[in-house]
Protein backbone atom coordinates (compact mmCIF):
# COMPACT_ATOMS: atom_id res chain seq x y z
CA UNK A 1 0.00 0.00 0.00
CA UNK A 2 2.73 2.43 0.92
CA UNK A 3 4.50 1.53 -2.36
CA UNK A 4 1.48 2.71 -4.47
CA UNK A 5 1.19 5.96 -2.50
CA UNK A 6 4.87 6.66 -3.10
CA UNK A 7 4.51 6.00 -6.89
CA UNK A 8 1.47 8.31 -7.09
CA UNK A 9 3.38 11.09 -5.37
CA UNK A 10 6.30 10.74 -7.80
CA UNK A 11 3.92 10.79 -10.80
CA UNK A 12 2.38 14.08 -9.70
CA UNK A 13 5.86 15.62 -9.80
CA UNK A 14 6.57 14.38 -13.37
CA UNK A 15 5.22 16.19 -16.54
CA UNK A 16 5.10 12.77 -18.24
CA UNK A 17 2.14 11.78 -16.01
CA UNK A 18 -0.03 14.80 -16.92
CA UNK A 19 -3.35 13.96 -18.54
CA UNK A 20 -3.23 14.91 -22.27
CA UNK A 21 -4.78 18.32 -22.86
CA UNK A 22 -4.76 19.21 -19.17
CA UNK A 23 -1.52 21.30 -19.21
CA UNK A 24 -1.18 24.98 -20.22
CA UNK A 25 0.74 25.65 -23.49
CA UNK A 26 2.28 28.64 -21.76
CA UNK A 27 4.49 26.13 -19.97
CA UNK A 28 6.28 25.40 -23.30
CA UNK A 29 9.95 26.42 -23.51
CA UNK A 30 10.52 30.05 -24.50
CA UNK A 31 13.51 31.36 -26.48
CA UNK A 32 15.83 33.30 -24.25
CA UNK A 33 18.56 35.82 -24.90
CA UNK A 34 22.15 35.41 -23.76
CA UNK A 35 21.20 37.15 -20.50
CA UNK A 36 18.57 34.50 -19.79
CA UNK A 37 15.65 36.87 -20.46
CA UNK A 38 12.93 36.07 -23.09
CA UNK A 39 14.14 37.17 -26.57
CA UNK A 40 12.15 39.74 -28.56
CA UNK A 41 10.26 38.28 -31.53
CA UNK A 42 11.98 38.84 -34.91
CA UNK A 43 10.02 41.08 -37.32
CA UNK A 44 11.03 41.15 -41.00
CA UNK A 45 9.50 42.48 -44.22
CA UNK A 46 9.39 39.57 -46.63
CA UNK A 47 11.58 39.52 -49.73
CA UNK A 48 9.84 40.56 -52.94
CA UNK A 49 9.58 38.72 -56.24
CA UNK A 50 11.75 39.50 -59.26
CA UNK A 51 10.28 41.52 -62.11
CA UNK A 52 9.32 39.98 -65.43
CA UNK A 53 11.45 40.69 -68.48
CA UNK A 54 9.80 42.86 -71.13
CA UNK A 55 8.89 41.26 -74.48
CA UNK A 56 11.04 42.07 -77.47
CA UNK A 57 9.69 44.51 -80.01
CA UNK A 58 9.44 44.67 -83.80
CA UNK A 59 12.34 45.49 -86.11
CA UNK A 60 11.38 45.72 -89.77
CA UNK A 61 13.94 46.80 -92.38
CA UNK A 62 13.09 47.39 -96.04
CA UNK A 63 16.02 48.12 -98.35
CA UNK A 64 16.02 48.85 -102.08
CA UNK A 65 19.47 47.61 -103.03
CA UNK A 66 20.32 45.21 -100.23
CA UNK A 67 21.68 44.97 -96.70
CA UNK A 68 25.16 44.22 -95.42
CA UNK A 69 24.37 42.80 -92.00
CA UNK A 70 27.51 41.64 -90.22
CA UNK A 71 26.64 43.17 -86.84
CA UNK A 72 23.98 42.36 -84.24
CA UNK A 73 20.25 42.60 -84.98
CA UNK A 74 18.39 42.01 -81.72
CA UNK A 75 14.72 41.63 -80.75
CA UNK A 76 15.07 39.30 -77.77
CA UNK A 77 12.92 39.38 -74.65
CA UNK A 78 14.30 40.81 -71.43
CA UNK A 79 15.82 38.62 -68.74
CA UNK A 80 13.88 37.72 -65.61
CA UNK A 81 14.73 39.57 -62.42
CA UNK A 82 16.04 37.54 -59.48
CA UNK A 83 13.96 37.38 -56.31
CA UNK A 84 15.17 39.16 -53.20
CA UNK A 85 17.16 37.13 -50.68
CA UNK A 86 15.34 35.62 -47.70
CA UNK A 87 16.55 33.77 -44.60
CA UNK A 88 13.73 34.08 -42.02
CA UNK A 89 10.58 34.88 -44.01
CA UNK A 90 9.02 33.20 -47.06
CA UNK A 91 11.07 32.72 -50.23
CA UNK A 92 9.87 34.88 -53.15
CA UNK A 93 9.79 33.64 -56.76
CA UNK A 94 11.96 35.04 -59.58
CA UNK A 95 10.36 36.83 -62.53
CA UNK A 96 9.69 35.35 -65.95
CA UNK A 97 11.74 36.05 -69.07
CA UNK A 98 10.16 38.17 -71.81
CA UNK A 99 9.02 36.66 -75.09
CA UNK A 100 11.19 37.24 -78.13
CA UNK A 101 10.14 39.90 -80.61
CA UNK A 102 10.10 39.86 -84.41
CA UNK A 103 12.68 40.81 -87.03
CA UNK A 104 11.66 41.29 -90.66
CA UNK A 105 14.24 42.00 -93.39
CA UNK A 106 12.87 42.73 -96.86
CA UNK A 107 14.54 43.79 -100.10
CA UNK A 108 12.31 45.90 -102.33
CA UNK A 109 13.83 47.34 -105.47
CA UNK A 110 10.96 49.79 -105.98
CA UNK A 111 11.66 51.72 -102.76
CA UNK A 112 12.23 55.44 -103.36
CA UNK A 113 13.39 58.22 -101.03
CA UNK A 114 11.11 61.24 -100.65
CA UNK A 115 13.09 64.44 -100.03
CA UNK A 116 10.10 66.80 -100.02
CA UNK A 117 10.24 67.41 -96.24
CA UNK A 118 14.02 67.83 -96.06
CA UNK A 119 14.98 71.50 -95.91
CA UNK A 120 18.43 72.51 -97.17
CA UNK A 121 20.98 73.00 -94.41
CA UNK A 122 19.13 71.00 -91.74
CA UNK A 123 21.47 68.70 -89.88
CA UNK A 124 22.02 66.85 -86.62
CA UNK A 125 25.71 66.32 -85.96
CA UNK A 126 27.12 65.31 -82.56
CA UNK A 127 30.75 64.48 -81.81
CA UNK A 128 31.78 64.70 -85.47
CA UNK A 129 35.46 65.56 -85.89
CA UNK A 130 36.02 69.06 -87.20
CA UNK A 131 32.42 70.14 -86.57
CA UNK A 132 30.63 71.82 -83.69
CA UNK A 133 27.64 69.97 -82.28
CA UNK A 134 24.51 71.21 -84.02
CA UNK A 135 20.81 70.32 -84.11
CA UNK A 136 18.70 71.96 -86.82
CA UNK A 137 15.51 70.06 -87.51
CA UNK A 138 13.11 70.62 -90.39
CA UNK A 139 9.78 68.92 -91.07
CA UNK A 140 6.47 69.52 -89.35
CA UNK A 141 5.58 70.15 -85.73
CA UNK A 142 1.89 69.24 -85.81
CA UNK A 143 2.86 65.56 -86.13
CA UNK A 144 6.42 65.61 -84.81
CA UNK A 145 8.83 64.73 -87.60
CA UNK A 146 12.58 65.11 -87.82
CA UNK A 147 13.69 65.85 -91.38
CA UNK A 148 17.37 66.57 -92.02
CA UNK A 149 19.92 66.27 -94.78
CA UNK A 150 22.27 64.44 -92.42
CA UNK A 151 22.03 62.81 -89.01
CA UNK A 152 25.52 61.84 -87.87
CA UNK A 153 26.97 60.74 -84.55
CA UNK A 154 30.76 60.72 -84.18
CA UNK A 155 32.73 58.09 -82.23
CA UNK A 156 31.43 57.70 -78.67
CA UNK A 157 28.67 60.31 -79.05
CA UNK A 158 25.17 59.78 -77.64
CA UNK A 159 21.92 61.34 -78.84
CA UNK A 160 18.46 60.79 -77.32
CA UNK A 161 15.35 61.22 -79.45
CA UNK A 162 12.04 60.84 -77.64
CA UNK A 163 8.46 60.86 -78.93
CA UNK A 164 9.31 61.61 -82.57
CA UNK A 165 7.49 58.93 -84.59
CA UNK A 166 9.19 59.77 -87.91
CA UNK A 167 12.84 60.51 -88.73
CA UNK A 168 13.74 61.40 -92.31
CA UNK A 169 17.37 61.83 -93.35
CA UNK A 170 19.32 61.63 -96.56
CA UNK A 171 22.27 60.23 -94.60
CA UNK A 172 22.12 58.48 -91.21
CA UNK A 173 25.56 57.63 -89.81
CA UNK A 174 26.32 56.19 -86.35
CA UNK A 175 30.08 55.86 -85.77
CA UNK A 176 31.74 53.15 -83.63
CA UNK A 177 30.91 53.51 -79.95
CA UNK A 178 28.14 56.04 -80.66
CA UNK A 179 24.54 55.49 -79.54
CA UNK A 180 21.28 56.78 -80.99
CA UNK A 181 18.66 56.17 -78.28
CA UNK A 182 15.00 56.13 -79.35
CA UNK A 183 12.68 56.61 -76.38
CA UNK A 184 8.93 56.52 -75.85
CA UNK A 185 8.27 58.79 -72.90
CA UNK A 186 8.01 62.40 -71.81
CA UNK A 187 7.78 65.33 -74.17
CA UNK A 188 9.17 65.22 -77.73
CA UNK A 189 12.85 66.08 -77.53
CA UNK A 190 16.19 65.82 -79.28
CA UNK A 191 18.92 65.90 -76.66
CA UNK A 192 22.68 65.39 -76.74
CA UNK A 193 23.67 62.66 -74.30
CA UNK A 194 21.60 60.08 -72.43
CA UNK A 195 18.78 61.85 -70.57
CA UNK A 196 18.17 58.78 -68.38
CA UNK A 197 14.51 58.54 -69.38
CA UNK A 198 14.50 54.76 -69.20
CA UNK A 199 16.71 54.29 -66.15
CA UNK A 200 14.94 52.08 -63.62
CA UNK A 201 11.51 52.91 -65.00
CA UNK A 202 10.84 49.98 -67.30
CA UNK A 203 9.68 52.45 -69.96
CA UNK A 204 8.98 51.16 -73.46
CA UNK A 205 11.36 51.59 -76.36
CA UNK A 206 10.53 54.08 -79.08
CA UNK A 207 7.98 53.59 -81.84
CA UNK A 208 9.78 55.13 -84.79
CA UNK A 209 9.87 55.00 -88.58
CA UNK A 210 13.25 55.93 -90.08
CA UNK A 211 13.26 56.88 -93.75
CA UNK A 212 16.77 57.42 -95.05
CA UNK A 213 18.61 57.29 -98.33
CA UNK A 214 21.61 55.55 -96.76
CA UNK A 215 22.00 54.11 -93.26
CA UNK A 216 25.34 53.15 -91.72
CA UNK A 217 25.34 51.80 -88.16
CA UNK A 218 28.82 51.11 -86.77
CA UNK A 219 27.69 51.92 -83.21
CA UNK A 220 24.27 51.28 -81.66
CA UNK A 221 20.77 52.14 -82.85
CA UNK A 222 18.75 51.47 -79.70
CA UNK A 223 14.96 51.28 -79.38
CA UNK A 224 15.02 48.76 -76.54
CA UNK A 225 12.86 48.78 -73.42
CA UNK A 226 14.21 50.10 -70.15
CA UNK A 227 15.19 47.80 -67.28
CA UNK A 228 12.77 47.57 -64.35
CA UNK A 229 13.71 48.59 -60.81
CA UNK A 230 13.04 46.84 -57.49
CA UNK A 231 11.02 43.93 -58.83
CA UNK A 232 9.25 45.96 -61.55
CA UNK A 233 8.86 44.51 -65.05
CA UNK A 234 11.13 45.56 -67.89
CA UNK A 235 9.80 47.80 -70.64
CA UNK A 236 8.57 46.56 -74.00
CA UNK A 237 11.01 46.60 -76.88
CA UNK A 238 10.26 49.34 -79.38
CA UNK A 239 8.69 49.26 -82.81
CA UNK A 240 11.40 50.30 -85.27
CA UNK A 241 10.71 50.47 -89.00
CA UNK A 242 13.61 51.36 -91.30
CA UNK A 243 13.09 52.17 -94.99
CA UNK A 244 16.30 52.84 -96.85
CA UNK A 245 17.99 52.44 -100.19
CA UNK A 246 20.97 50.77 -98.49
CA UNK A 247 21.83 49.61 -94.98
CA UNK A 248 25.33 48.84 -93.73
CA UNK A 249 25.76 47.14 -90.35
CA UNK A 250 29.42 46.08 -89.87
CA UNK A 251 30.59 43.81 -87.07
CA UNK A 252 30.84 46.70 -84.59
CA UNK A 253 27.21 47.72 -85.22
CA UNK A 254 24.09 46.83 -83.28
CA UNK A 255 20.39 47.50 -83.88
CA UNK A 256 18.19 46.52 -80.94
CA UNK A 257 14.51 46.47 -80.00
CA UNK A 258 15.06 44.07 -77.10
CA UNK A 259 12.79 44.02 -74.06
CA UNK A 260 14.10 45.45 -70.80
CA UNK A 261 15.28 43.18 -68.00
CA UNK A 262 13.07 42.67 -64.97
CA UNK A 263 14.22 44.36 -61.78
CA UNK A 264 15.68 42.32 -58.91
CA UNK A 265 13.34 41.86 -55.96
CA UNK A 266 14.11 43.56 -52.66
CA UNK A 267 15.90 41.50 -50.05
CA UNK A 268 14.25 40.58 -46.79
CA UNK A 269 14.77 43.38 -44.28
CA UNK A 270 13.91 44.24 -40.65
CA UNK A 271 10.59 45.91 -39.93
CA UNK A 272 10.71 49.63 -39.32
CA UNK A 273 10.26 50.71 -35.73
Amino acid sequence: MNRWITLAALCLLSPACLIPGSHDESDAPTATSSSGQPADPVCVVAASAGGDGGPGGLLAVTSATGMALDGVVESSGGMAGDAGKASLGPVAPPGSGGDAGTTELVQDGDLSFDTSLVQPGTVIAVGVEGESDVITVGGTTASPTIAVERLELGPGATLTISRYPTIIAQQLVIAPGARLLLRDGGEPLVSIGDDGTLDGSGMNGGTVTIIAQNVTVEGTLDASGGDGAEGSPGGLGGQLLIRTESLSLPTSGRITVAGGDGGQGLDERPCEA
